[in-house]
């Protein structure tokens, strides 16, 4: 029995127990700038959840100027967040497109990748990495800022080829899948 807020024994070395510990704080706080940036006020959250979270909520970095309908624009950074055990953080690239302006709600198309950088290594490993990729529709109401709706969809992939303590070829891939929709009534 899990509950939010109360990280389980052994969460930190049990993968399955990670996942499941996810499912469970699934309600969140959070801050949102008026650029766009995230950022979880669960002190727990890790990199993976910080991405998951961008997906099923839906966020879109702003331009830093003013664009037109079917202008793009491209915002880089780095989550908050970083892995607990092996450290390092997503590096993101959101790549943004104001589709329509339409009675004052616009209309943004948005691709989020990335890919967890300076992680450390595992010694048993030849090959290990994590990546995400996913798309977001916003419905944004300029003139008050207010979300009329925002949906997204993304995966979050970690892989690993290596030998386990024993000595076995180990070959393992977890993705996870996010999707959330926002709507105002």
């Amino acid at each position: 029995h899990f509950k939010a807020g109360e990280p389980p024994e052994g969460l930190a070395n049990d993968k399955f127990k990670q996942m499941l510990w996810f499912l469970t704080i699934l309600g969140r706080t959070f801050t949102l700038t008026a650029e766009g940036a995230y950022e979880s006020d669960d002190e727990n959250q890790e990199a993976w959840g910080e991405v998951m979270d961008l997906y099923m909520l839906g966020l879109v970095r702003m331009p830093e100027k003013p664009v037109k309908p079917g202008e793009s624009w491209t915002r880089e950074w780095k989550t908050t967040n970083e892995q607990k055990n092996k450290g390092g953080r997503f590096a993101l690239t959101q790549k943004s497109t104001l589709e329509k302006f339409d009675n004052g709600v616009a209309t943004i198309t948005s691709e989020l990748t990335g890919t967890l950088v300076d992680a450390k290594k595992d010694p048993n490993a030849t090959k290990q990495g994590s990546s995400c990729a996913g798309k977001i529709t916003l419905l944004l109401e300029v003139e008050t800022g207010r979300i009329v709706s925002s949906e997204g969809s993304g995966e979050v992939t970690a892989f690993f080829e290596g030998v386990d303590e024993s000595g076995a070829a180990t070959n393992l891939r977890i993705t996870l899948n996010a999707a959330g929709t926002l709507k105002v009534r």
